[in-house]
């Protein structure tokens, strides 16, 4: 499977194609002009420049079931025309046997054919196999409509190239297809990893949502088992949200809401980990002891402390201030992150019972 960030465009592919097609054609103008079937040349040449012009002039197309469609009937008259004309031995009748497979990933990969449906290709098939049997048949029955003393060595030379080009289409088109296949995993896994970002984002302050805490926190707890090193989680709660959008309205709240988000993340350190925990709370990891981890969260309640919201009101603007409460609690040897987070949550309260605007830790009297 190819796992390499390059694809080929559907344009360039089928570029390549009709300029193989075109070369193959070109070879075998030479080839017939060798065997002395002059008129068989020729048409390949008028073959090779329909190949050539069409992949030239060729651009920012969709129609590539159109183009393909050219090709099909083109290969299906001249694989059963010459395999009459000059017998079945040549091999000829074997690009039929490729037209099958490039039928099916055709007409899968065609943007006109979005849902798959498969009775197209079914049918290019069935068409391609009746055309097989009845050639084969007549070449049995009737023999070379056209026929030539041709060495024994230029009908094996033929058969052989014939089967080369046979093979390397499938080859070629088998790979075309797993790149189309890497190239819808490549967009799945893009489109998963944006789900993912999506559920894990809070839609208003686009801070990670709880959901996706929990696992930051897991980690967490993983990690301090592997190394000892201790981390501190930290509640935070807006002072007085409820009364603000009471009296003020819930659009005033999703203001402060997004403003103290925004606040608090430019003032932690980069590797925190910041989290809507629900409502107006927020949840903050901090992979510091609790010591370390004070003076950080008393420089975000402080920046918090600063910011205001201006709210309209028919006799004029007020300006609202915001102030956070925040409970810190260290990670405990032996505990659960719940019993934790319960610990940081009771020092939030305690905060809230005595005076709010603060910083409240395990060192703090009580």
């Amino acid at each position: 499977m190819w796992t390499g960030n390059y694809f080929p465009s559907e344009e360039q592919k089928y570029k390549v194609i009709y300029f193989a097609l075109g070369l193959i054609h070109i070879l075998l103008v030479i080839y017939f002009f060798l065997i002395g079937y002059g008129i068989i040349a020729v048409y390949n040449i008028f073959s090779a420049i329909y190949y050539f012009t069409a992949a030239a002039a060729m651009r920012n197309t969709n129609d590539y079931f159109g183009i393909f469609f050219g090709a099909f009937i083109e290969i299906l008259i001249f694989s059963a025309g010459i395999s009459l004309l000059c017998g079945w031995q040549f091999g000829f009748g074997l690009y039929m046997v490729a037209l099958g497979s490039v039928s099916f990933f055709v007409c899968y990969t065609s943007t006109s054919n979005k849902k798959h449906n498969l009775t197209l290709p079914t049918l290019f098939t069935a068409l391609t196999l009746v055309f097989f049997i009845i050639t084969k048949q007549m070449c049995d029955h009737l023999g070379p409509v056209y026929p030539r003393n041709v060495s024994q060595v230029y009908i094996t030379i033929a058969y052989n190239f014939n089967v080369a080009v046979t093979f390397l289409s499938v080859f070629t088109f088998a790979i075309f297809f797993s790149l189309d296949i890497g190239k819808k995993e490549k967009e799945l896994e893009k489109q998963n990893i944006a789900l993912a970002d999506i559920s894990s984002i809070d839609p208003l302050t686009k801070l990670y949502n709880r959901r996706k805490m929990d696992g930051f926190l897991d980690e967490a707890v993983s990690r301090v088992k592997k190394t000892g090193d201790l981390f501190t989680v930290t509640i935070g709660d807006i002072d007085n949200f409820k009364m603000v959008n009471d009296i003020h309205g819930h659009n005033v709240g999703d203001e402060i809401l997004m403003l103290v988000s925004k606040t608090m993340k430019e003032n932690l350190p980069e590797d925190a980990t910041l989290c809507r925990w629900g409502g107006e709370e927020f949840l903050i990891l901090i992979n510091k002891p609790e010591i370390d981890t004070i003076p950080i969260i008393e420089a975000v309640r402080y920046a918090v402390s600063q910011v205001s919201v201006d709210v309209q009101k028919p006799n004029g603007t007020i300006e609202l201030g915001v102030t956070m409460t925040f409970g810190v609690h260290q990670y405990v040897h032996g505990f659960n992150i719940e019993k934790v987070i319960s610990l940081a949550d009771e020092n939030l309260y305690y905060g809230k019972s005595n005076g709010k605007n603060r910083v409240v830790h395990s060192k703090t009297p009580k």
